[in-house]
Parts: C-alpha cells; sequence; structure tokens
C-alpha cells in the first residue's frame, strides 16, 4: 500500500473479518523481508534458559539504578535466582519474574526475549515507516503485522506455549506512549523452562485457527515519508513515541527534511 486510506482500509476490512477475536495486535517493521523475532533472536540467542537469562541480567541492576532505577537484585548466593523454574504451572499461568524489568530492557534495546506489540494500527504504521528518515536505509519497503487474539491461544499446543503480556505493567514511559502489549515464545523441557524463537509461519502450520487470523500489510518505501507526515498530524512522531532527548532530535530531523522537501 502506499496512502493512509488504503492502509486502514485495509485494517478495517480485517477487524470486520476477526469479529469474534477480543483483541487484534499490530506490529510494524521498517524492512518488509524481516521476520517476527524478539530482540534475543536478533543478537543470536535462539535458545536459552529462563534461569540463566535471568541470572545474567540480575547483574545489570546496579549500573541502571545508578542512573535513577530502583531494580531489586533477585539472586541470592549461594542459592541462585529466587525463582523455581522447574516448577510449570506459575510460568504456564503467565506469572513471569520481573516483567516490569524485561519490558524496561526491551524498549531501551537490550536482547529481550518480548517481542513487542501495539494495540494501535497507527503506532505500528510509525514504526514500518521510521527508517525513512536515514537517507541510506529508505529504499527498504516496510511491513506491519495484525495478529487477532484467537490465533495467539490457539499457539500455545505441544511443548511450546505463547504467552501475551498486556498493556497494564509498571514500566518505562515508552510502554505507555507506544501502546504496547507483549509476545513471548518458550518451552518446558527436560524439567526447565526456555526462551525459544517465535517462528509465526510455524506456528500457523501447527495452528487450529485458518483464515482471518494474520493480516499482513507492505509499505512501499516511497511512501514512507509522507505516511510519517500524515502520523505527525496525529501527534504519532519519535519524540511522543520514545520520549528522551534523541527522538526529540530525530523528530527535528524529520522536521528539518520535510521543509527541505517543500523547498526542493
Amino acid at each position: 500500500m502506499k496512502s493512509l486510506s488504503e492502509y486502514i482500509d485495509a485494517v478495517n476490512e480485517f477487524r470486520k473479518n476477526s469479529e469474534l477475536s477480543k483483541t487484534i495486535l499490530f506490529r510494524g517493521q521498517s524492512n518488509a523481508d524481516w521476520s517476527i523475532q524478539s530482540s534475543l533472536e536478533r543478537a543470536g540467542v535462539l535458545n536459552i534458559l529462563f534461569e540463566e537469562y535471568y541470572k545474567t541480567i540480575d547483574c545489570y541492576k546496579p549500573e541502571f539504578n545508578a542512573y535513577g532505577k530502583n531494580f531489586k537484585r533477585n539472586v541470592k548466593f549461594p542459592n541462585g535466582y529466587n525463582f523455581d523454574f522447574s516448577d510449570y504451572n506459575p510460568i504456564s499461568y503467565n506469572q513471569f519474574p520481573e516483567i516490569e524489568y524485561l519490558t524496561y530492557l526491551r524498549h531501551h534495546g537490550f536482547p529481550s526475549p518480548l517481542i513487542d506489540f501495539t494495540q494501535s494500527e497507527y503506532i505500528a504504521l510509525f514504526f514500518a515507516c521510521e527508517n525513512a528518515i536515514n537517507v541510506n536505509k529508505a529504499n527498504t519497503n516496510g511491513k506491519i503485522f495484525a495478529l487477532n487474539s484467537n490465533l495467539i491461544d490457539a499457539f500455545s499446543c505441544g511443548y511450546k506455549e505463547f504467552h501475551r503480556i498486556g498493556h497494564y505493567v509498571d514500566t518505562d514511559p515508552r510502554h505507555i506512549a507506544q501502546q504496547s502489549e507483549y509476545l513471548i515464545a518458550c518451552c518446558f523441557s527436560s524439567d526447565k523452562w526456555m526462551f525459544v524463537p517465535f517462528d509465526l509461519e510455524q506456528n500457523l502450520r501447527d495452528s487450529s485457527v485458518k483464515g482471518n487470523s494474520v493480516l499482513e500489510i507492505e509499505v512501499v518505501a516511497s511512501a514512507k515519508m509522507e505516511l510519517l507526515q500524515e502520523l505527525n498530524k496525529m501527534n504519532i512522531n519519535h519524540f511522543t513515541l520514545y520520549r528522551d532527548e534523541d527522538s526529540l532530535v530525530k523528530k527535528m530531523k524529520f522536521d528539518f527534511l520535510q521543509k527541505q522537501r517543500r523547498l526542493g
């Protein structure tokens, strides 16, 4: 698609055909060739035990706390992390330890098992287009994925489970600004929990839900700047979604480039 109206028409049609689903989650990616992956997967860590991951990230808390955070240490020597990852039930019922810390790490670029989605199709569109302000990356088509919640529920079968973490989490302001929710792919094997790849294509093949479960919309690269301009009119821009000094500069960069386009 090349225009905002085309995009909204496609989303509305998907909503109409997914009326039995309570929720539709959206994810925008700046390169249409990318599959849905967690930042942990993109960093090359495809499988990692919960216990190993949680112990490692616990060590970093003092450095974050030096910058005004208040993350509590949960590794107690000699017993290790104070959660029993051999107990199947808590994780299976979405009782993930320290979800606030995990979402904070995710929003600030640390390799995380959380795959972030948004409740807003407009915010997802922004993420599919945001790289257009970087001239050397602006020639890639973007993509928006829309998944209905019936599909997410159907994914959890066999040894692999998919968990949805809803919006109401006490964490970083970016979480609120981006209307975030999260999906986590994991499995319970040999009496231990492990984070595993998401693998949407395999999930769809294995799922009992057929049709009207996933929508993929590709955004033409040449339309990205104009779409960002439309979204900016709705107050959806780098600063309102990322909420820091660097993102404010990116917003000013976008305004500057728009002015140059008009003058040119």
